[in-house]
């Protein structure tokens, strides 16, 4: 629901969400990136690091 919020106002945010959910029950969008638990926190700092790559390349 917050994604989904976050995509109705119109801003372009890079999200990360983190789930226990499988990659199909996951809703896509655009500046989306999801992690299914357990993660490393090295896999979350590359997640992090590439939203903000796609950020400043759509900039």
């Amino acid at each position: 629901e917050l994604f989904d919020h976050l995509v109705a106002s119109g801003g372009a945010i890079p999200t990360v969400l983190l789930t226990g959910h499988s990659e199909h029950d996951v809703r896509r969008g655009p500046g989306l990136q999801f992690m299914n638990e357990p993660f490393e926190g090295s896999e979350l700092l590359a997640c992090v690091r590439s939203q903000i790559a796609n950020r400043n390349d759509a900039l």
